[in-house]
């Protein structure tokens, strides 16, 4: 377990969320995230629907959505809204770089960022704080509340977190493997089980390829009649 400097962890953090929130950088392209599977109650989009910087999802009880983001795939659970503030995608010729930022207002998101750039960033912010994840080591995965709870078993991710308590309010830590308890504003370790929920909350929504039915080919049947040569009389 990895504890940071309070302070300069989160000075740290802030400012690389204060650029990210300045919007594009000068070269950068628009990134792509569809909606490409829902169930139950969700507005904001529609299944197939592209999605773009400023676009919201919500989901009410029961129902779930899969969004693609730059290619990563994110479950959006029940009750939950997640809008997507900064979504930019880059090829310099050398590396891709790509810059995802959310943000989770209320609900739960499960899913995997797959490995990028050391110029890359994916961040979801929440009411009170962030998750920056850092997946220049390897593929992330990913269960984040909007009240801080907060699990990653796999890869690295930073959290800031304002407790709002009259000592030690803002706390900054390094997950790796670990989750983040906002109650007691320590990391814990991932419970039994987070895991196979995230695998099989993403892969719940892998969109099956389309199969169009072939229908089956039958032999070209000649048909002789039996009056064939006779001549009328």
């Amino acid at each position: 377990m990895k504890k940071s400097g309070v302070y300069t962890k989160f000075f740290a953090l802030a400012a690389a969320a204060s650029f990210l929130s300045l919007g594009s950088t000068v070269h950068a392209a628009p990134g792509t995230a569809s909606l490409d599977s829902s169930e139950g109650a969700v507005t904001g989009a529609s299944a197939g629907d592209s999605l773009g910087a400023g676009s919201v999802i919500s989901t009410q009880a029961g129902g779930r959505a899969g969004i693609v983001v730059n290619g990563n795939r994110i479950t959006i659970e029940p009750n939950t809204t997640l809008s997507i503030d900064i979504l930019e995608e880059e090829d310099t010729g050398v590396e891709k770089v790509s810059k995802v930022q959310l943000s989770l207002q209320a609900g739960r998101i499960r899913g995997e960022v797959q490995k990028f750039s050391s110029l890359s960033s994916f961040v979801v912010k929440l009411p009170k704080g962030q998750v920056s994840i850092d997946a220049t080591g390897g593929n992330v995965t990913f269960d984040i509340s909007a009240d801080g709870t907060v699990y990653i078993p796999t890869g690295v991710a930073d959290i800031v977190f304002d407790r709002g308590t009259a000592q030690n309010n803002i706390v900054a830590f390094q997950l790796n493997g670990q989750g983040f308890n906002p109650v007691n504003g320590a990391p814990i370790d991932v419970p039994e089980g987070i895991t196979e929920g995230i695998t099989r909350s993403v892969q719940g929504f892998v969109v099956p390829p389309t199969v169009t039915p072939t229908q089956p080919v039958q032999p070209f049947q000649f048909f002789v009649s039996p009056n064939l040569g006779k001549q009328a009389s």
